[in-house]
């Protein structure tokens, strides 16, 4: 089965119950369709990642959930990667600046 993983600003703490921001909670009672009992992964962009299985999930979509397992975890790519852009030559540069000076 596929992970589940949204993004919640809060503090992740084992045995804490949630509540899941309005956004969040939509997506994961309208879009995705989870229920009462069911387990998300919710991580909150400072490392640590946590499994959350859903306690009460209403129509409207708010949705609560308790933190039963934490975990830090390192998603960083080990790839170092370099953005390069290349500029028209010099002539054509200027020539285009001038027809749309305010694309620059």
């Amino acid at each position: 089965m596929r992970q589940i993983r949204t993004f919640l600003d809060a503090e992740l703490i084992e045995g804490k119950e949630l509540q899941l921001d309005e956004r969040a909670a939509a997506h994961v009672v309208r879009v995705l369709r989870r229920r009462v009992g069911d387990r998300i992964h919710v991580f909150n962009g400072r490392g640590t990642e946590a499994e959350v299985e859903l306690v009460a999930v209403e129509r409207r979509g708010a949705c609560r959930a308790l933190i039963e397992t934490v975990a830090m975890v390192n998603r960083e790519s080990p790839v170092r990667i370099e953005l390069i852009q290349a500029l028209r030559a010099a002539r054509r540069w200027t020539g285009w600046c001038r027809r749309r000076p305010n694309s620059v």
